[in-house]
């Protein structure tokens, strides 16, 4: 029970590291705290390996999603993007962040592809939005169009992190002790 407790908490301080790093000018200090997390995971999940893999996709997969986002203007960052493209390294582990909470307590999403997706169309631009609101970067203007967007993002994300974790055997047997595979929704 005190796991995805701890696996929240550890989480939500990460998006808030992440979020502060451009807010209070403290290069490395999200990437750094994230590290932290993903440390404190590893001794917490039960599938070690699939849980590195997991890490690796979800930094793989968020770095791309955003940076896409970020050179269609839906998301503003203070500072320049790596190589004139890539979303900055603090965005990047916002993903792998979000990941660690997958394992110990997100696995019951695994299954619901469409619960996912649903969640993540509504869930996502209100991170976003709640990093704009601190000051940690800006959404392309008009809010109206960008919130959206980052919606339908989240939403095609979720949906594909679900079919993602249950391939690599990110929860093992899967919850219930069956395989994490379910009818879909």
């Amino acid at each position: 029970m005190w796991k995805p407790l701890l696996s929240a908490l550890l989480v939500q301080a990460g998006w808030f590291a992440c979020a502060f790093e451009p807010v209070w000018n403290r290069p490395g200090l999200g990437a750094g705290f994230v590290a932290l997390v993903v440390a404190v995971h590893l001794l917490l999940v039960p599938q070690r390996a699939a849980f590195v893999r997991w890490l690796a996709f979800a930094a793989a997969w968020g770095t791309v999603v955003d940076s896409l986002q970020a050179a269609r203007g839906v998301l503003l960052f203070h500072e320049p993007l790596v190589g004139g493209f890539v979303c900055p390294l603090w965005f990047s582990a916002l993903w792998v962040n979000f990941a660690c909470v997958w394992p110990l307590t997100l696995s019951w999403l695994a299954p619901r592809p469409t619960l996912a997706a649903t969640l993540g169309l509504f869930a996502g631009p209100a991170s976003y939005y709640g990093g704009a609101a601190l000051g940690a970067l800006a959404l392309g203007q008009p809010v109206e169009r960008s919130l959206p967007l980052i919606g339908l993002a989240w939403a095609a994300s979720m949906a594909v992190w679900c079919r993602v974790a249950t391939q690599i055997h990110l929860f093992g047997a899967g919850p219930g002790g069956s395989d994490a595979r379910g009818s879909g929704n």
